[in-house]
């Protein structure tokens, strides 16, 4: 399920994501950067940044409001203006071209604090440019032959500056200015994508299905897309995400897939981490952009792998033997009502159950369903309760004159779910 935000234009491919900030989210749809405010599920404002090229690739500045926009041999930057929830506007600060395709672009900072853009290019190069005015700092040639497909960058400051390069016959290659690049390893097929973990390894994703992890102590491969890789996002903690051709995101702990969103019928072009990695977006090859909580459970393949979790012990007098009579799950917590007539909280991370309600109209009988956010429970005697996001509150309304006999919830923005119900008569509310 995705966080809330889920627009699907189908107009052109999303092409690239990035967050500005926990709130702030930028994508671009051919050369058109748009601005979304992820927790409103709403669009704010859009810039053409090119008129003759796609924007291939976002870099968000890490303490303003700035974003580094690349496509083609084009590059610019500019600059968000928000208040008060709306963009008021999007100005260009500066703009420039290079000789060459630009794969990957980066803020850095020399040794006065001055903010500078480097630019990977496609045949090894990095240039550094001044943010402000695009005058050049440093231009530094590959001094071996490369033709790289994806780049990426690791530093804030210039003097530890590296770029990963991943190319066109498979290789993964790291160096830093002014120095030969070192092989990490490859691919049996063009390198589509690279990023650089926080915990010093490299990951990589390619036309051969795989994900890599290079690190120290050699590298681990990932399997279980059924197409090409094109990209992939670092989550820290041993999380990373990678976007498929296959029209998936996965999310892994290691070399175990822990969730798989499925997104659009083909290809997930481009994913981006939020600040506090607690969402991931992607866009995808129909034009649809979604935002995917990070849950870092475990992924079930098997029902041996299914653990059993035993319902907590009632106060008071003994009753009948209890089971689950119905359950809702959602993102943090799953809702369950049991033939006594109790209603209880499971919460995942603490593995915890929390009582939250108990009717005697409840005993034998409860029609349930929910998603994040709400939970309905219909009853017998034709009334429903609503209980809302992770709290006890909970609200009740008669609406049917006989048992409820099913209930429906789905979410359709932030705050607002439908939620259908249908009575013995027949009776559709």
């Amino acid at each position: 399920m995705s966080l809330g935000l889920e627009l699907r234009h189908r107009r052109l491919p999303g092409s690239a994501v990035a967050f500005v900030s926990d709130r702030l989210l930028a994508a671009a749809n051919g050369g058109s950067l748009a601005i979304y405010d992820v927790p409103a599920q709403a669009h704010m404002c859009s810039h053409a940044a090119f008129d003759h090229a796609r924007i291939h690739g976002i870099a968000a500045h890490p303490a303003d409001t700035r974003v580094l926009v690349f496509g083609a041999k084009c590059w610019t930057v500019l600059r968000i203006h928000a208040a008060d929830r709306q963009c008021v506007r999007i100005e260009r600060l500066c703009s420039g071209a290079r000789s060459d395709w630009i794969k990957a672009a980066h803020w850095v900072q020399d040794r006065s604090g001055r903010w500078l853009v480097a630019l990977a290019l496609a045949h090894g190069q990095i240039h550094v440019l001044g943010a402000d005015d695009g005058s050049t700092h440093t231009e530094d040639a590959c001094t071996e032959p490369c033709i790289a497909y994806a780049a990426a960058f690791s530093g804030r400051a210039l003097d530890d500056l590296r770029v990963c390069v991943g190319t066109v016959f498979g290789d993964v290659l790291v160096r830093r200015v002014h120095a030969a690049p070192a092989r990490v390893g490859g691919h049996d097929g063009a390198v589509f994508g690279v990023a650089f973990l926080d915990n010093g390894a490299i990951a990589s994703v390619s036309d051969d299905r795989a994900v890599r992890v290079w690190g120290a102590g050699g590298d681990t491969a990932l399997f279980g897309h059924r197409a090409r890789v094109w990209a992939c996002v670092d989550l820290g903690g041993g999380l990373l995400v990678s976007a498929s051709e296959d029209g998936t995101c996965r999310l892994w702990r290691g070399a175990e897939t822990v969730d798989v969103w499925a997104q659009c019928a083909k290809n997930v072009w481009a994913v981006a981490a939020s600040p506090d990695r607690r969402a991931v977006a992607a866009v995808g090859g129909d034009g649809s952009l979604c935002v995917w909580p990070v849950r870092a459970g475990r992924r079930v393949e098997t029902l041996d792998e299914l653990q059993g979790v035993a319902l907590p012990e009632p106060n008071g007098e003994p009753r009948v033997p209890e089971f689950t009579r119905g359950f809702a799950l959602g993102w943090d917590a799953a809702l369950l009502v049991a033939n006594s007539g109790r209603v209880l909280r499971y919460e995942y991370e603490r593995a915890a159950w929390l009582p939250v309600w108990e009717d005697p109209v409840l005993r034998g009988y409860a029609m349930v369903a929910g998603c994040a956010g709400l939970a309905a429970v219909g009853m017998r005697d034709g009334s429903l309760v609503l209980f809302l996001g992770d709290s006890n509150q909970r609200r009740r309304a008669q609406l049917h004159a006989d048992a409820v006999r099913w209930v429906s919830v789905s979410p359709r923005n932030a705050g607002v779910f439908d939620v259908f119900t249908a009575g013995e008569d027949g009776q559709v509310v």
